[in-house]
């Protein structure tokens, strides 16, 4: 057999084992062989074309209109890919691999990034233009990627000395005032502006230390706070900035103080920068569409020197204390908190998994250990925020504020942090020994969302509106396997979860495999809605040792599975396929639903997984499971949910609430409050008539 008759084989060897594998990926047994079978002819074919690879410099042109069927070119060097899309290692904006980078289906090929290695070419691939296949290496690096470009402060907060001067750090007993002032072309709405600050001691002059209340297009130079170090050492100074009661943004600004004389201000100082604003936070343009909330709550969490401060905006005032909670002591919390979880998940009562049934009833005597099982936690988890070990009077104090304000009414809670996880929904703040009743949790008693205050993208512009429900599109994606579960074989509810969507009349854009959702993130999606409904895989530090070819444990390592295991999806994929870039890619701004195991996993590593991306991405809400959900659950909840915030026209904080306690008070189930809410609770699609 000659040269090219044995590449010919081995191609229409390859185009049919790829094939087969496609069509038994509900078989991985049988897969699994064939996919070994595949690897070891790709590897034949690859060294077959190496040695017949014409010498460095030595060029092969296709160029014109030419078709190239399933074929395979050697190292390419040239313009390649423009409209054609990339599968497999292809990597960044150029999809430069030093590997295999395969072209799937019918491909147009125009001129565009180059690529650097071996492309498999599989189906018709379409040469528009002349393109140069030569050996060549790389003329030089690949082009770095766009740097992120940071949303600029509306807001500035600066440092001078008392004769006008920047100051870029202070000195002992020398008055300094800290200053708030607008960007250039930024409008001033209502503003509320708080002070905080945390670290070196400070003093502030009689009556320095005041809130102010801002109206709109106030002049901020009148913003203005006299302060007089105290003690060397580094000093964090905070404006918090609210309207109607709600945490906008937060600055902040670190700075050290050193002993007195040191010279500090003029132009050799520099002014110091705050790091960026509320990723999460909203452009002050957006102020105006902020409800007024009758019980609106702020706490704020901060990670400092000396452990966590927590603040407590009430209205007006304003409490702080510090917390005893270390990473390490919180580490430990969450992973009891998980382990309690899944042990009321997990239930066995005579013989069947008691939360994992069809009918998603719970018997009573189940249903009230349950409670009083979460009950005990939330409780627990309470104690070591306000009352743990090492914790001080203040932070006692300000538990029991919070706990009379919590049983005195409903509240409209957000709890601002920047690395802070923390399963807010399932605190309890009631007496566990006494009857546990479900107003005892803030899942069931408020509209509660996590804020995150640190990010890449900055504040988020836009109001509040999802858009009108005739209008609303979703990207759906959907894991079609999970039918496939002997366990549901009578039940199957991926039908159900897409007659949602035309139920609801949403203009749906569905993906059922990790590429074709990889492929619409990387392209940028207008959707409102976002719903995955499947698999979540994570690899935390210390589950398992790491070793050769295991996933890698980390945050990076958080996965979507739309089909299999093996193809899912990583975060550190998907940070490579859809970068953060200078436009957040959800340009709808969209509430996306995590409807999986463990999508807001509990973890100090939260902060850095799913959610945080899809913030960062253009997301104004996620939505998330705590823990491993049921499916059956999942499914209905999610449904509900839905119905909540699109036809009952529900915000997204209210129709959570509101699913919970349905799901509790029709069916006793509890489960509800394994979901979490990211972002604006107060996001809704509007009427009709709107």
């Amino acid at each position: 057999m000659s040269e090219d008759q044995h590449r010919a084989q081995l191609q229409s060897e390859i185009a049919a084992l790829q094939q087969a594998i496609a069509l038994l990926a509900a078989q991985p047994g049988i897969r699994h062989k064939l996919e070994a079978d595949l690897a070891a002819k790709q590897q034949a074919l690859a060294a077959l074309q190496g040695a017949s690879s014409p010498a460095p410099g030595h060029g092969q042109t296709i160029g014109g209109n030419a078709r190239v069927g399933i074929a395979i070119a050697g190292d390419v060097h040239g313009s390649v890919i423009n409209t054609g899309t990339l599968h497999g290692n292809a990597i960044g904006a150029n999809y430069g691999s030093a590997q295999s980078d395969t072209v799937y289906g019918d491909q147009t090929v125009n001129q565009g990034p180059q690529i650097y290695g071996p492309i498999h070419a599989q189906g018709n691939v379409n040469i528009a233009t002349e393109q140069t296949i030569n050996n060549a290496a790389p003329p030089g690096p690949p082009a770095s990627p766009a740097p992120l470009a940071t949303t600029p402060p509306e807001l500035r907060l600066w440092l001078e000395g008392q004769d006008g001067a920047p100051l870029s750090a202070l000195t002992l007993d020398s008055e300094a005032a800290l200053r708030v002032g607008p960007a250039p072309g930024a409008a001033l709405p209502d503003l509320v502006l708080q002070l905080e600050a945390s670290g070196a001691g400070v003093e502030w002059p009689d009556g320095s230390r005041r809130t102010f209340a801002l109206s709109g297009g106030a002049l901020a130079r009148a913003v203005r706070w006299a302060l007089i170090p105290s003690r060397p050492g580094p000093l964090t100074l905070r404006v918090l900035a609210l309207a109607n009661d709600t945490l906008v943004q937060q600055l902040a600004l670190a700075v050290e103080c050193h002993p007195a004389g040191a010279v500090l201000s003029g132009g050799a100082a520099g002014t110091a920068a705050p790091p960026p604003t509320a990723a999460v936070g909203l452009q002050l343009s957006s102020v105006p569409s902020l409800p007024a909330h009758a019980n609106a709550l702020t706490l704020v969490l901060d990670r400092e020197r000396e452990g966590m401060a927590l603040r407590l905006i009430d209205g007006g005032s304003a409490s702080a204390c510090q917390l005893a909670l270390t990473d390490a002591g919180l580490g430990e919390l969450l992973a009891y908190a998980r382990t309690e979880l899944l042990a009321i998940v997990g239930l066995i009562h005579a013989g069947r998994l008691v939360f994992q049934q069809f009918d998603l009833a719970i018997p009573a005597p189940i249903a009230e250990q349950s409670l009083a099982r979460l009950a005990r936690l939330g409780a627990y988890l309470w104690q070591a925020l306000f009352a743990g070990t090492g914790g001080g009077r203040d932070a006692e104090a300000l538990g029991e504020r919070l706990r009379a304000r919590s049983q005195a009414g409903a509240l409209h809670l957000v709890i601002a942090a920047a690395h802070l996880p923390f399963p807010w929904p399932l605190l309890y703040d009631r007496d566990p020994s006494a009857p546990i009743t479900p107003d005892g949790f803030w899942g069931f008693r408020h509209v509660l969302t996590s804020l995150p205050t640190s990010g890449r993208s900055g504040p988020m512009a836009g109001n509040l509106s999802l858009g009108p429900a005739e209008r609303l599109r979703a990207l759906v994606g959907l894991n079609l396997t999970i039918d496939q579960h002997p366990q549901l074989a009578a039940h199957p509810v991926i039908l159900s979860q897409r007659q949602l969507f035309g139920e609801l009349g949403l203009i749906s854009d569905e993906v059922t495999d990790e590429i074709a959702l990889r492929g619409r993130l990387a392209e940028g999606s207008d959707a409102g809605l976002v719903y995955l409904f499947c698999h979540m895989l994570s690899a935390l530090p210390g589950t398992q040792p790491a070793r050769a070819g295991a996933t890698a444990p980390g945050a990076g390592s958080t996965r979507i599975v739309l089909t299999g295991g093996k193809q899912a999806l990583a975060l550190r994929d998907l940070e490579q396929a859809a970068p953060l870039s200078r436009a957040p890619l959800l340009r709808g701004g969209p509430l996306v639903v995590l409807n999986a195991c463990g999508s807001a996993e509990l973890s100090p590593l939260t902060y850095n997984a799913m959610v945080p991306y899809l913030l960062d991405q253009g997301a104004r809400a996620v939505i998330g499971t705590e823990c491993d959900t049921p499916i059956y659950f999942g499914a209905a909840f999610g449904a509900a949910l839905l119905r909540a915030v699109v036809r009952e026209r529900l915000s997204v904080g209210a129709a959570l609430r509101a699913a919970r306690r349905a799901f509790f008070e029709q069916q006793q189930n509890p489960l509800g409050l394994l979901y979490a809410l990211y972002g604006s609770a107060d996001l809704r699609v509007q009427d009709a008539q709107a």
